[in-house]
């Protein structure tokens, strides 16, 4: 997949969003062809377009504060929910454009959301697959909540480990704890404890 972006801000989104476990497929400048009360066809370009694992599409706008206030791109986005559910508007599944419609503004963005998920595709891009599966059995056994450098005994592998940890945080097998910079100590909540 390759991914093109026009700003920072677009950049920051589109990582933060990849590596969420519950989004499938994510997509980027998609036209939006929608037609008006006068029957004129009319095209936006929506930044993203996300579709969740449960079905869910949604259209993401993704400008600075600024120039969403300037552009006018709170009416069109109103408008284009609205026309959605106009038959004329239907795809040819029989279904909306998206499902929900967003605005992604700098104050959408967290820092430490960005940096966790520049790591987590940093060790993703790793494609370690052997640490990946010791891991995974690992936490088979593992607790409920342990600090990620815990991961270096699994299989003795190390810092492979623990690159293999973060890397399935993007799966959802394991969560953080709490919202900050993932670091050696930060704990990891195992979605595959198996209390026995």
């Amino acid at each position: 997949m390759q991914i093109r972006f026009m700003s920072r801000l677009e950049s920051e989104q589109i990582v933060s969003l990849s590596v969420r476990a519950e989004i499938e497929r994510l997509k980027e400048q998609v036209p939006s062809v929608w037609y008006d009360a006068d029957g004129r066809s009319r095209t936006h370009w929506f930044d993203l377009v996300t579709e969740t694992r449960d079905g869910i599409r949604i259209a993401q706008a993704v400008k600075y504060e600024v120039d969403i206030l300037r552009s006018g791109l709170e009416a069109v986005l109103l408008r284009l929910s609205r026309a959605a559910s106009d038959p004329a508007n239907l795809g040819a599944a029989g279904r909306p454009f998206a499902d929900e419609y967003r605005i992604l503004d700098e104050h959408s963005v967290c820092g430490v959301v960005v940096d966790n998920a520049e790591l987590i595709q940093r060790f993703l891009g790793d494609r370690d697959h052997e640490a990946v599966a010791a891991v995974r059995a690992w936490l088979s056994e593992a607790p409920a909540e342990f600090p990620l450098h815990a991961a270096k005994k699994a299989a003795e592998l190390g810092f492979r480990g623990m690159r293999a940890l973060v890397a399935l945080l993007a799966s959802g097998e394991v969560v953080l704890r709490e919202h900050e910079r993932i670091e050696p100590v930060t704990i990891f909540v195992n979605r595959l404890f198996n209390p026995r």
